[in-house]
C-alpha cells in the first residue's frame, strides 16, 4: 500500500489511531459527519484521529479516463485538515492496488496501523471490483480488534447528500445548492492575466476595459460548472460575472471597480445568472452584460437584507 502524501514524516507502528475511511469527494455534509464520528472515536478512545482517503479518484483510474474531480487533492486535504484532524493519509489508487481484494487490504491497513476505530459512510465499497462493503468490516472487525461504525444517510430538504449530486448540482449550475450541500461555495484557483488577445475577450474589453481574463491554475482536471453566466466572489471581496469558454475564463466586475488581484484568484460561485449564451456580437454581448450585471446587483441585495 503505497502512500502519496502524508503529513507524518515517518509511520509510528506504535500510534493507535480511530480512523475515517473513504473518498471525500466534494467534502459534503455526510463526509463531515464520517470524519467527526471519527475524531469523537478517537477522543473515547484516548488515540489518535486520523482519514484515509485516495487518490486518483478510483473511477478516473478504472471507468472513465474524462473523470473529473470536483476538489484537487491540494484541497481536500486541506478542507480534512481544517476539521482538526490529527493526520491525514493519501493512498495511491493504481490499477494493481485496485486487484487488492477487501480482506487484503484491511489487513494491509491492520499491520501498517494500530487501528482502534474505523468510521466510514454507510454506502462505502472498496476492494478488488467494489466487493467490500461495510458488512466486510463488520465480519473482520472482531478478528483484528476494531471498533466499526457506519454514518447513515444525510439529508438536506428530503435529499440525499452525495458527491454524485453534487455533481448533478455542478453539471446543471447549482451553485448555490452546491453550497448548501457543503457548507462552503465552489472555489477554483486561477491565473490570472491583463494582456490577452481572443475575439471574445476583445469583445468583453471593448464593452468594459476592466474585464478580466482568467485560467484554471496548474491542475486541468477539476470541474467547471456548467457553460453559463455566474455572479462570483474573487478574494473573498470582489464581485465579478463570470464567463466560461473551454477552460478560458473572462471576469467582469459588476459595480466597475478597479480590480487588483495579481497573477492569481481564488473564485467562489454565488449564483447562476444566465444559462451559456453565444457572445460573438457586440452589441448582443452589451445588451446581456448589462442585463445580467442588474440582476446580479439584485440578487446581492436580496441577500443583503435577508
Amino acid at each position: 500500500m503505497n502512500f502519496i502524501k502524508k503529513n507524518i514524516s515517518k509511520i509510528n507502528s506504535d500510534c493507535e489511531y480511530a480512523i475515517a475511511l473513504g473518498n471525500f469527494d466534494g467534502m459534503h455534509f455526510g463526509h463531515r459527519c464520517v470524519i467527526d464520528t471519527a475524531k469523537i472515536k478517537a477522543k473515547h478512545l484516548n488515540c489518535k484521529s486520523a482519514v484515509f482517503t485516495f487518490w486518483p479518484h478510483p473511477n478516473k483510474v478504472l471507468a472513465q479516463k474524462n473523470f473529473n474531480d470536483i476538489l484537487s487533492l491540494e484541497e481536500k486535504i486541506a478542507l480534512i485538515k481544517e476539521m482538526g484532524v490529527d493526520e491525514v493519509f493519501v493512498i495511491e489508487f493504481t490499477p494493481d492496488f485496485s486487484k487488492t481484494t477487501a480482506e487484503e487490504f484491511v489487513n494491509h491497513l491492520c499491520q501498517q496501523f494500530k487501528i482502534k476505530s474505523i468510521t466510514t459512510g454507510y454506502n462505502f465499497r472498496f476492494g478488488h471490483n467494489r466487493h467490500g462493503n461495510i458488512e466486510t468490516l463488520h465480519r473482520l472487525k472482531k478478528h483484528y480488534g476494531f471498533e466499526f461504525n457506519t454514518i447513515n444517510q444525510v439529508l438536506i430538504d428530503g435529499s440525499v447528500v452525495s458527491s454524485s449530486v453534487l455533481r448533478k448540482f455542478l453539471e446543471v449550475g447549482c451553485v448555490n445548492l452546491f453550497s448548501e450541500f457543503t457548507g462552503k461555495k465552489y472555489t477554483i484557483d486561477c491565473n490570472v492575466s491583463t494582456h490577452y488577445n481572443s475575439e471574445i475577450f476583445n469583445i468583453f474589453k471593448s464593452i468594459n476595459s476592466k474585464a478580466i481574463f482568467a485560467c484554471l491554475k496548474d491542475y486541468k482536471e477539476i470541474i467547471l460548472p456548467t457553460s453559463g453566466i455566474y455572479l462570483v466572489q474573487i478574494q473573498q471581496i470582489y464581485f465579478c460575472l463570470f464567463f466560461a469558454n473551454n477552460k478560458e475564463i473572462f471576469l467582469i466586475p459588476i459595480n466597475n471597480q478597479e480590480i487588483n488581484l495579481g497573477d492569481s484568484c481564488k473564485i467562489e460561485f454565488l449564483q447562476i445568472i444566465k444559462q451559456y449564451t453565444n457572445l460573438d456580437k457586440t452589441l448582443e454581448a452589451a445588451l446581456l452584460i448589462d442585463a445580467c450585471i442588474k440582476e446580479a446587483t439584485q440578487y446581492l441585495e436580496f441577500r443583503k437584507k435577508s
